[in-house]
């Protein structure tokens, strides 16, 4: 906060959240670090790291070539994907990360106390994740890393697990069916479960199945062979 007007800005210093990657130098941060705050290393590391990502040409590594809404789009003259939302994998490396460098700076840190993550937005990432997969992963990643557990919410509906989804996919690679469908088809079911009304479910399941199931794979090859005809 600038409270006296009359001497000089900072510079031309930005601001912001720490993880923001708007600015490809946190030049803040590391002043701060050369000054003597050490303990933020690992922060402008990981603000770094996820910097890098939005490199264009690792996209491919990073992002899933389908966005939120389930559809594929393509870059301005059609011949490349426009990548959406990060991979679940990765997502999965982020947080691990982040709860690891929450427990160094604890010990490092001014802040034995100090939560880059609440615990409701790991509840919300939780919930939100388990409609990609069946393995209630958030949990477990917290445990590995922090040490102990928390009192996470109780889910009482339907449950599966991963050996669920592994015969699952087996049965969806004899047919040729992409696995994230019948996945998708289940898991809003499930979500469903138990309400007097179900207003909204057939167009819920309309929705799933008019999103794009090709592979990125098959997006590909498709659009090298556009290449080449063209």
């Amino acid at each position: 906060m600038v409270v006296d007007k009359s001497t000089p800005s900072c510079g031309s210093s930005r601001f912001g959240c720490w993880t923001c990657t708007l600015v490809q130098k946190d030049t803040t941060m590391e002043n701060l670090i050369d000054n003597g705050e050490e303990w933020m290393t690992p922060l402008l590391e990981f603000r770094d790291f996820l910097s890098e990502t939005q490199d264009v040409e690792k996209k491919t590594i990073y992002r899933s070539h389908k966005r939120r809404d389930g559809k594929i789009s393509y870059v301005r003259d059609g011949t490349r994907i426009a990548y959406g939302p990060y991979k679940l994998e990765w997502r999965k490396v982020f947080l691990e990360r982040l709860l690891q460098i929450q427990n160094d700076i604890r010990k490092t840190g001014p802040d034995p106390t100090v939560k880059l993550i609440s615990f409701e937005e790991l509840e919300y990432i939780r919930d939100y994740w388990r409609e990609e997969e069946w393995t209630d992963s958030v949990p477990e990643i917290y445990r590995q890393t922090i040490g102990n557990d928390h009192a996470w919410l109780h889910d009482d509906g339907v449950k599966f697990s991963q050996e669920d989804f592994q015969l699952l996919k087996q049965f969806c690679e004899e047919e040729g069916v992409n696995p994230g469908l019948p996945t998708k088809l289940i898991d809003q079911e499930r979500r469903m479960q138990g309400m007097s009304r179900r207003a909204g479910i057939l167009q819920k399941i309309d929705r799933i199945f008019n999103e794009d199931w090709d592979t990125e794979e098959e997006i590909l090859d498709w659009l090298g062979s556009q290449n080449d005809i063209q």
